[in-house]
């Protein structure tokens, strides 16, 4: 047989081994979906199950594949490319016909035994310890979607007297004083699992520079969007321009996986008393640590079976609603637009009545105004939405920095009546369709701790056209610390900057501030247009006023 026969009967060979892998993995129940070109990720693979293919193709082949380039194995094709291809493909037949083969060494343990998965580590001694499974998720998406998806920045823009030099120090011990801003996510092979690595020597150099005030916005917003080095580090991109004479622009930008809304309020807060604190005494220094993210983080490996029962019953049957229409056809990351909407005043008010009196949650409020719309405009009279919540439980915890976050799957609960003479339904009694929103929402939050990443390799949902698991819409409901950050001499003013890219196709914030409300749509420009987007601000607003109105009666 020719050395060109060996080969492609090998790759052929390895195909087939790699498929029944797959098959294994994905397919326990033997459905048959699966083909050459089938992608990973579509299938509704996570990245336990994609630890647990790598796994099988190293036992089988003894190819170590490297997770950080799964976007050149995420179909049985490629993946056999990989582990036969080449000159790898004379040892995967040498291995078939019974010869030994060692495969290679994946790696060994580092030489520094200072290094620790838990618990406290020395002063100044590098810390490790296991992602979280909304780490893992946000590092995946990043590896398929090109980088720079999940990157968080405001900008801070200060007019009077700056001392440069006492920012510069004030950011360094932020970085000193919360651990998890010096980390970065590393995949380490002899472990064959993704850590947070906390490198305690990293410092800052505070890049000054000068820009007309016209362009230091698209300057700014373009270095924000530039993609993070997950492996390497840092996590965080800090720029600071003069615009003008006592005039300045700080662009603070940090991944999603070392920081959530929460922790930017921290953070700010932080920032603003150290800077204070070093303009009295340039020697001080913070007094206590922050590695509260790192003791949650140790927390979240067990999962109850009562809490993971309870959302297999609540999601059963929801892989198979229809999609949002938007996104038949659509795949992503996005190309993201925004539109923005201040509640009215009167609707403002009677959403903190309508708490006060009859207990309900505001968020749920929202949230049914937010379902109602979609059903008005699109027709659904049921599907998920995701919803990102907090996780965050102790006053430690409060003042902590990281990625305390899980999301929720909330599965429509609205029931909508038949219209009596044609057209579409509509919702009588604002107060009941309120408080079955809430009750769902209660339930959901009471079994928050179930990672969504656990989820999806617990259910196995299929896929939606975008890719999601179940939920192509996020809604979120800002309850954020409001403080307005104090520097003292120079006022500041805080602005959050929008990022060009994301994974969902529709994602609608209900932000709070000083007991008014503003709706924040981020819309991907595949599947809407800006009119579509005033179209569901309005739907919004009308149902929302319709409800309070339809609690008012009801009482």
């Amino acid at each position: 047989m020719s050395a060109q026969s060996v080969v492609k009967a090998s790759i052929d060979a390895g195909l087939q081994a790699v498929l029944a892998i797959w098959r294994e993995v994905l397919e326990p129940a033997g459905e048959g979906t699966l083909g050459p070109d089938s992608n990973f990720f579509l299938c509704g693979g996570d990245s336990l199950d994609l630890m647990r293919v790598l796994a099988r193709v190293r036992e089988r082949f003894g190819t170590e594949l490297d997770l950080r380039e799964v976007g050149s194995f995420s179909t049985p094709r490629r993946m056999a490319q990989r582990c036969v291809g080449a000159g790898g493909a004379r040892q995967y037949a040498a291995r078939t016909r019974g010869i030994r083969v060692d495969p290679p060494i994946a790696g060994e343990p580092p030489d520094d035994c200072t290094e620790r998965i838990a618990g406290d580590a020395p002063a100044g001694a590098p810390v490790r310890f296991p992602c979280t499974a909304g780490q893992r998720g946000l590092w995946l998406a990043e590896q398929r979607g090109g980088g720079g998806l999940y990157n968080t920045a405001v900008l801070i823009h200060f007019d009077g007297e700056l001392d440069v030099p006492a920012l510069g120090r004030a950011l360094s011990t932020l970085l000193q004083r919360h651990e998890v801003l010096r980390s970065s996510l590393r995949y380490e092979p002899y472990s064959r699992q993704l850590v947070v690595h906390v490198d305690a020597a990293w410092g800052i150099e505070l890049d000054v520079g000068q820009e007309d005030p016209e362009a230091v916005r698209r300057v700014l917003a373009d270095a924000a969007a530039q993609p993070f080095d997950l492996d390497r580090g840092p996590l965080w991109r800090i720029r600071l321009l003069q615009t003008g004479e006592r005039r300045w622009t700080l662009l603070f930008c940090l991944h999603h996986a070392v920081t959530d809304g929460w922790s930017g309020s921290v953070l700010l807060r932080n920032l603003a008393n150290s800077y204070r604190a070093l303009l009295r005494d340039h020697t001080w220094r913070p007094e206590h640590s922050d590695s509260e993210f790192r003791r949650w983080t140790m927390q979240q490996a067990v999962v109850q079976d009562d809490d993971l029962a309870w959302w297999r019953n609540y999601l059963a049957g929801a892989d198979s609603l229809p999609s949002w229409p938007q996104v038949r056809n659509a795949r992503g990351p996005y190309m993201l637009a925004h539109e923005q909407r201040s509640v009215a005043n009167e609707v403002c008010t009677g959403v903190q009545r309508a708490a006060r009196t009859w207990r309900l949650r505001p968020a749920a409020l929202f949230l049914a105004a937010l379902r109602l719309a979609l059903f008005e405009l699109t027709g659904l009279c049921e599907l998920c939405i995701g919803m990102p919540v907090n996780m965050r439980d102790g006053s430690a915890q409060d003042a902590a920095v990281g990625y305390f976050v899980n999301l929720l799957v909330l599965r429509d609960p609205v029931a909508i009546p038949e219209p009596p003479h044609g057209g579409k339904g509509g919702v009588a009694g604002g107060l009941d369709t309120v408080r079955r929103i809430q009750r769902s929402l209660d339930e959901a939050l009471r079994h928050r701790h179930v990672p969504f990443d656990e989820l999806v390799c617990q259910l196995r949902p299929e896929p939606l056209p975008g890719g999601n698991a179940w939920c192509d819409i996020l809604f979120a409901f800002q309850n954020l610390p409001q403080s307005q950050p104090d520097f003292g001499s120079a006022s500041a003013r805080i602005e959050a900057l929008a990022m060009p890219r994301g994974q969902h196709p529709l994602k609608v914030e209900v932000l709070r501030n000083a007991g008014t409300y503003v709706w924040h749509i981020e819309y991907a420009r595949e599947c809407l247009d800006a009119a579509d987007a005033r179209a569901l601000l309005d739907a919004m607003e009308h149902q929302l006023a319709t409800l309070l109105a339809g609690a008012a009666r009801s009482s």
